[in-house]
């Protein structure tokens, strides 16, 4: 298994293409989904364009969005929800991280038995679990203190779907789907 801080040039270049071929095939899941929800709203360019450019801003974690509203028009959609916080969080992981729980799947799957089955790596598991933690905390809290104010007017699954989002994207992508004036 390759670990992404390699030093030597040949581990390097064997590393490169996996890392480009990681981020092509978790932003092309996104672009897709994203285009089957922003093309029932608008042109196909548009929707061509603005699916591929918020996949790109989840997956780098980088928080921009071309509308005006950010994605508060998007509050109760679950597939853009979903999407965005799936390339969000699997940005966020790193590459290390995916490639070694995308190994340890693959293995588990090939060989049921337990002495050829390969782990995780520390690191992964750490990241994994922390991920989990934060997500659950996250959600939990922004629903417990939005309650009652910015989710008040939106029905129970639409509020946990708003306090989930926000875990997610709060604590490295920028999106928003609340009226933060409003928090």
């Amino acid at each position: 298994s390759t670990d992404i801080n390699e030093s030597d040039i040949s581990s390097i270049q064997k590393i490169i293409p996996q890392i480009i071929l990681i981020t092509f095939i978790f932003e092309g899941i996104g672009f897709v989904l994203l285009f089957l929800k922003f093309i029932t709203i608008f042109s196909l360019p548009k929707a061509l364009y603005y699916a591929m450019f918020h996949s790109v801003s989840a997956f780098c974690n980088a928080g921009y969005s071309l509308f005006p509203d950010n994605l508060m028009q998007f509050y109760n959609s679950p597939l853009t929800i979903f999407t965005i916080s799936f390339l969000i969080i699997s940005g966020g992981l790193g590459f290390h991280v995916i490639h070694n729980t995308f190994s340890y799947i693959k293995e588990r799957m090939k060989h049921k038995r337990m002495y050829k089955r390969k782990t995780l790596s520390e690191t992964s598991k750490i990241v994994l679990s922390g991920t989990v933690f934060l997500l659950l905390a996250g959600t939990y809290l922004f629903y417990a203190l939005e309650h009652g104010n910015t989710l008040k007017d939106l029905s129970t699954p639409v509020q946990y779907l708003t306090a989930f989002f926000q875990s997610v994207t709060l604590r490295s992508a920028g999106f928003n789907t609340v009226d933060f004036s409003q928090l």
